[in-house]
This record gives structure tokens, sequence and C-alpha cells, in this order.
């Protein structure tokens, strides 16, 4: 009897398994079929080295784009002393779920694109879910920019800062406020230094902007100091093989840390600064003084104001103090 009740309590944890198995495994197919971008809605463009999958109707924003492009990306070409493969694919989502989907791995709610090198493609939002005031055509040519930074460096990772502050410089990119932003830093004495830059992905906004402003300051600092040449030389021996310390030592004749530490000092000296001429600071400044000023002013008021009660009451005393021996003098009579 319990040789029995044993085969039948088997064949209901098999049979219960069974079920699990197929009810998670149409859970994942409803997923599929439900969250993910219909391929068939996305319109391709072919326009060589350039494939737009683009999912709205109106081809004018491809036109202007694949125009955009055409002007920017050889002189990126050009300073890297590199091409792009001859195909590109230009995914262009409508919404943040389509996003979502077409990326891989996790990434942040910030950012404006996503560039895979390895597969020869870039995924970048458009202004339709993502309002940063930058135009399309610079978030493509950004993206653009890694898969160009990629191919100089042989596929070899460069530093982030290296990786998303030249891209910003290549693209011709630059965020409204970052100068602000790195100058309220600096006076806080909390700019985060380019090594902390790789764990970007992982921040908040905030700290994001303050990275990527980084980022691109450094690189122009950089390309400043030293020009394109040297830029170009870092990439392509780390290409063959060498360490970026190496090849930025080798290349610059400036050991690689050394540069960081005179970047950061100058930075933070030169945005300190800056934030006594900035216009938002100016207009903190400004509030803060004619807000003392008010209260000052007010205050003398208030002053001037008890003082003439004061003075008021001083000569009523008298007045009264007369009035009530005028009437007592009257009384005795």
């Amino acid at each position: 009897m319990s040789i029995q009740l044993k085969r039948e309590a088997n064949k209901v944890t098999l049979r219960l398994r069974l079920d699990f198995a197929f009810l998670l495994a149409g859970l994942l197919c409803c997923r599929s079929s439900l969250g993910a971008p219909d391929r068939g809605t996305y319109h391709s463009y072919n326009l060589p080295p350039y494939v737009y999958l683009y999912a709205g109707n109106d081809a004018n924003v491809i036109e202007d784009l694949d125009r955009e492009l055409r002007n920017i990306v050889p002189e990126m070409e050009l300073l890297l002393g590199t091409r792009l493969p001859d195909k590109i694919q230009i995914e262009l989502p409508l919404t943040k779920s389509d996003f979502m989907w077409l990326t891989p791995g996790s990434v942040p709610d910030w950012a404006g694109g996503v560039a895979i090198p390895t597969e020869g493609r870039i995924v970048v939002k458009t202004p339709l879910f993502f309002d940063q005031n930058v135009p399309l055509s610079i978030l493509t040519a950004h993206e653009l920019a890694h898969i160009l930074i990629d191919a100089a460096s042989g596929g070899h990772g460069m530093p982030r800062w290296f990786n998303e502050g030249f891209a910003q410089v290549l693209s011709g990119e630059s965020r409204i406020g970052y100068s602000s932003r790195l100058a309220r830093a600096a006076l806080a004495d909390r700019l985060m230094g380019l090594p902390r830059v790789d764990g970007v992905l992982g921040f908040s906004v905030a700290e994001a902007e303050l990275a990527y402003a980084e980022s691109h300051a450094a690189a122009q600092s950089l390309l400043d100091r030293y020009g394109w040449e040297v830029v170009r030389n870092m990439l392509f021996m780390v290409g063959s093989g060498s360490q970026f310390d190496r090849a930025f030592l080798e290349s610059s004749g400036t050991e690689y840390e050394v540069w960081q530490s005179e970047w950061l000092e100058s930075a933070q000296q030169r945005y300190k600064h800056y934030a006594f001429l900035d216009t938002d600071t100016i207009i903190w400044v400004f509030i803060m003084l004619l807000s003392s000023v008010t209260v000052v002013v007010v205050w003398f008021r208030k002053r001037r104001q008890f003082k003439k009660w004061q003075d008021e009451e001083a000569e009523e005393l008298p007045n009264d103090r007369s009035h009530k021996h005028e009437e007592k003098s009257h009384d005795e009579n």
C-alpha cells in the first residue's frame, strides 16, 4: 500500500513539474511576442554605409540625418585616422520600451544611445522621448565616434573618460550647463576625477552629467596640449597591444598618472575661478545680496519707526503731566 502511494505521489510531482515548465515557456513566449518591437513596423533605408531602421513615417527625418552625418563623419574619420566599417546599422526606436529591447544589458535611463562595435550597429533615442536639447544628428555622430574609436584602438578597451570625452569632442557635442556644473563642483571641491568615470553606467543623472562634463573637459585639455597626432598615436599603440599607460607615456612624454593629477588640479583652479563669472552663480549671488540688503533695509525702517514712536511718546508724556497738573490746580480752586 505504501509503495502504491509513493508511485502516485511521484506521478503528481512529475505532472506539476511539467505543468510549471510549460507555463514558464508560455510566459517567455508571450513576453517575446508582446514586448519585442515588431520589425515589420520598422522601415529600412539603405544608404551605404548606413542602414537606417526607423519606425516613423516621416522619411525627411532620415534624409536630414543622413545629410548631417555625411558632413560630420568624414571629419571624424580624418582626425582619428580610421574609417567606419562598410556597413553600419543605425536603429532609431520611437519608444522607451523599444529602446530597452534593442539594447544589450542594463542601459541607464539618462543614456541617449548605445554603440555595439562588435555588431556594427548603434541604437539612438529619438527626440520624441529623449529631450536633452541635443540634435539627433549629434547624438548619432556621438555613437558613431565610439565605433571609430573602437576601430582605431583595434577593439581594445580605452578608459571610459577617453571614450566619452572624445566622442563628445568629435561629434561637436556640448551640453548646456557643462561649465556651470564643473564650476559648482570645483567650488565645492567635488570634482570626481577621471578614474571614477569608469563607473558612469551606475551613476545617477547628476553624477553622470558631471562625469560627462569632466570627460569632455579632459579630452579637450589633452587635445589642446598635445594635438590630434598624439591622440592617434595613443590609439594606434593600444591597438597594437600596448597598455594605455604606456601608450600615453610614449606618445606624450608624460606619465599618465602625472597628467591626470595635473589636469585635476588645473581644472579645480580654473573652474573655481569660473564660478565667479558663471551666469547662474552671479544670479544666485545677486539674489543673496538682494535678500541681505532687503533684510537690512527692513531692519533700519523698523528701527526708525520704533524711534519715532519713542520720541512721540516722550513728547506726549510731559504734555500729559502738565495737563494733569492744570486739572489738579483747577479742582483746588
